[in-house]
């Protein structure tokens, strides 16, 4: 059951959309940043080659911005959210610390074919954002994240289906091509860190 929210869901309505808003920007400024760097890592495997690129998988791909902001919509009036919105802060601090300190380029499909609404989202999207900063997947952690956070704070089986969303969200940026094996994996793992921290500090 929630409990009463610390902080009302009209204080919610404007500093929320402003925080995500920051984060977005300053996420597309590290982008930039890493892009005029000299050197760059790949986290390619050769696992890697044999996952088929299909563009279909750019839909679920960009559902993790909903996803993504799943304790938002689920739980912005529990008492907890103070402390779930920590997690998500964490996680942003510690990727965008990887993205500077270890910088990487991921092997995209670049120039492509826009005969179909998912080609041509991916393609809008990769005009727009540089093949860089993929180490760990933000995708995979927000996701994951918010999945467990509305697992365990709620008893209305939504959780369950966040769960295999997130699933279906991390295989997404394998067959879209944005992320290689090991970043799904590393982005898995900072999501649940965040989470057990959470959790532990309740």
């Amino acid at each position: 059951m929630l409990e009463p929210a610390l902080w009302t869901f009209s204080w919610l309505n404007w500093l929320y959309p402003l925080l995500v808003g920051g984060l977005f920007a300053t996420i597309w400024v590290v982008n930039d940043f890493t892009a005029r760097r000299t050197r760059h890592f790949t986290t390619r495997h050769r696992l890697d080659d044999l996952i088929p690129f299909l563009p279909i998988f750019a839909l679920p791909y960009f559902s993790a911005y909903v996803l993504g902001n799943g304790a938002y919509l689920f739980l912005r009036e529990d008492a907890n959210f103070t402390r779930i919105l920590l997690g998500y802060l964490l996680i942003y601090l510690l990727s965008n610390t990887s993205y500077l300190l270890l910088p990487t380029r991921v092997e995209r499909r670049e120039q492509l074919n826009t005969d179909t609404a998912s080609t041509h989202i991916l393609a809008r999207f990769q005009h727009l954002s540089k093949p860089f900063n993929n180490f760990p997947s933000m995708h995979v952690s927000y996701c994951l994240y918010s999945a467990l956070v509305v697992a365990t704070y709620t008893d209305n089986g939504w959780g369950g289906l966040l769960l295999v969303w997130a699933g279906v969200v991390a295989l997404s940026t394998l067959f879209t091509k944005q992320h290689h094996l090991l970043d799904v994996a590393a982005g898995a793992l900072l999501a649940t860190l965040a989470y057990w921290i959470v959790r532990v500090s309740a």
